[in-house]
């Protein structure tokens, strides 16, 4: 957990979840909620409620890491211990461990998001369209405030400009979903980037891709606004 909401006694609400989920990553933050939604079921099920019926939600993270660096015998249900788990991280990765060596967790359906429900679900969420003003303001929000993967949807973006956006990294997997604020009032622009098995070198070498991607889509609907 973040040093963040580090402070001795801390009992973190939901809202302090949220924060560590999307500004930092926080793959505990992240697992907390998922148990607190109701498990893969029920966030895939509301996903195909409300539309965005692209998006499968399947496992923690604590589950999906392990997956990847070959432990497939993990689950939800089945976990490992957290020594262990740090352990097998440390160790793999340690060793050069490469998940575009994985090939059955890359072409594993589990965990993955098609461009356009995640588009749809963004254009939902800002359209207050599936949670109330306050929440959907909330989440906006706290994806405006964002610290992870300045490179990628900001990162060839004119200066100051705003982006309420959310990476997801891993192996060789890089991706950045958002909304970015077009200048002089155009507007805004839902904007989804996924790079895999990319015959680029690593996620540093991916990530001006989805700069240049980014930059290209702000700069034709900020001049073409017929």
């Amino acid at each position: 957990m973040s040093d963040l909401l580090d402070a001795p006694g801390v009992q973190l609400s939901i809202h302090n979840l949220l924060e560590l989920m999307l500004q930092i990553s926080d793959n505990i933050a992240t697992d907390i909620l998922f148990e607190i939604a109701g498990g893969a079921e029920e966030i895939t099920g509301r996903m195909v409620e409300v539309g965005a019926d692209g998006i499968r939600v399947d496992r923690t993270t604590w589950a999906l890491i392990a997956n990847w660096l070959g432990r497939d015998d993990v689950t939800v249900e089945n976990r490992i211990y957290p020594d262990e788990y740090r352990a097998l991280l440390e160790t793999e990765l340690a060793n050069g461990y490469a998940g575009s060596d994985n090939v059955a967790f890359n072409a594993d359906p589990q965990d993955t998001a098609t461009p356009l429900a995640m588009a749809r679900l963004l254009r939902k969420i800002w359209d207050q369209e599936i949670l109330s003003e306050k929440s959907s303001s909330l989440l906006i929000d706290i994806m405006y405030r964002c610290q992870t993967g300045e490179a990628r949807l900001k990162g060839a973006l004119p200066p100051g400009t705003q982006v309420a956006h959310k990476t997801g990294t891993i192996g060789e997997t890089t991706n950045d979903v958002g909304i970015i604020d077009l200048p002089d009032g155009a507007g805004h622009v839902i904007t989804v980037v996924y790079i895999k098995e990319s015959k680029l070198p690593d996620n540093p070498a991916m990530e001006p891709v989805i700069a240049n991607i980014a930059r290209a889509i702000h700069d034709y609907f900020t001049f073409n606004r017929g």
